[in-house]
């Protein structure tokens, strides 16, 4: 599910965003971009890999600047440049900016500019190897060879910039907040068509998904979900409505650019022995980390008084009576087992006795 700024940060207008570092990107749809000052929705397997390609280009760097300041004569000779001696100077500059490009795809959560001063160093290098093989002296063959094995990390140093353009900063897994999955099914004693209708219309959802604050209908297929004001935080997201077979399956998903992801299917069956229907849902949360997302996570846990995986039963009710059953004691919270608490049973034997 996506928020006002995306399974990413939460609504600047109320409880503000995560500060100046960067956004941790989630699995699932959507992602926020915030390093460049930019919010846009993330394919987030494609920057996961320009992530990994980041980082073994800048193991790569540092690697080959080491080979080029330790033993800059082995090296000059390795591309074909003879005169070995007078190139010493010039290979260990090369190793230098090998290895600041290096550390600096490395460290920087969003490196890109790092990726691109890579591209230049290889523009610089091809140009140096097409001047060595202009000179009879040198080793034409090792120029040739050298200047191909340049063009080739090029490509790839290219490639990343370009990726690495529209990802956000790097996955830090430690940080991530738990996802939710809920699976459960439920048989409620009415029509197919009824229950299929009370859930297509999305705006009944917090009647019995108590970690929802409300649902809104912005369109036929679209919808804006709120939640987190019992912890005193506001987070919404936007939902679109991917599949819809009537009175049979509903599938969603967050959409755009939001501080919490996720998607969910229902699926509605007729009965065994005209008992009613069937529902089987399974609905998936992913929450940001750090301190908001961990609050969010207890959200969509453990409501108050109810669990999210018992919030079938509170649609059931709904269905079957028309409205949630709660305990006759007013000290719970949340649906309970319609019997008095401990203190009111002991209250009644002792009036009895």
């Amino acid at each position: 599910m996506e928020t006002g700024a995306q399974y990413g940060g939460v609504d600047s207008g109320t409880a503000g965003t995560y500060g100046a570092k960067p956004a941790i990107r989630r699995s699932g749809d959507g992602g926020r971009v915030t390093s460049d000052g930019v919010e846009r929705e993330v394919d987030v397997p494609k920057a996961v890999r320009a992530d990994k390609l980041a980082q073994g280009l800048g193991w790569f760097s540092i690697g080959l600047g080491t080979a080029q300041i330790l033993a800059p004569r082995a090296m000059s000779r390795l591309v074909g440049v003879e005169d070995a001696d007078g190139n010493k100077g010039l290979m260990r500059f090369l190793g230098v900016r090998e290895i600041a490009a290096g550390v600096g795809l490395l460290m920087d959560p969003k490196p890109t500019g790092f990726a691109a001063a890579r591209v230049a160093g290889d523009t610089m290098d091809l140009a140096l190897l097409v001047k060595t093989m202009a000179n009879p002296e040198n080793n034409r063959a090792r120029a040739l060879l050298a200047g191909a094995v340049v063009a080739g990390v090029g490509v790839l140093d290219a490639y990343a910039t370009e990726q690495l353009k529209v990802t956000t900063p790097k996955v830090d897994a430690a940080k991530q907040a738990d996802g939710l999955r809920v699976k459960k099914s439920v048989t409620v004693n009415r029509p197919v068509e009824e229950v299929y209708a009370h859930w297509r219309n999305f705006e009944n959802l917090p009647r019995f998904m108590k970690h929802l604050d409300s649902v809104q209908n912005t369109g036929e297929n679209t919808s804006r979900w709120s939640a987190g004001s019992s912890q005193g935080m506001s987070v919404h997201w936007d939902v679109q409505l991917v599949e819809d077979q009537p009175n049979k399956l509903l599938s969603w998903r967050t959409v755009g650019v939001s501080d919490i992801t996720g998607h969910g299917r229902v699926e509605f069956t007729p009965a065994p022995g005209n008992r009613g229907t069937e529902v089987r849902a399974v609905i998936e949360y992913q929450v940001p980390g750090g301190a908001v997302g961990n609050r969010l996570a207890r959200i969509f846990r453990d409501i108050p008084g109810v669990k999210v995986e018992n919030q079938l039963n509170i649609f059931k009710q709904i269905m079957e009576l028309g409205e949630e059953v709660h305990s006759d004691s007013s000290i719970h919270k949340g649906p309970y087992p319609g019997q008095p608490s401990r203190d009111s049973a002991q209250l009644a034997r002792q009036a009895s006795a």
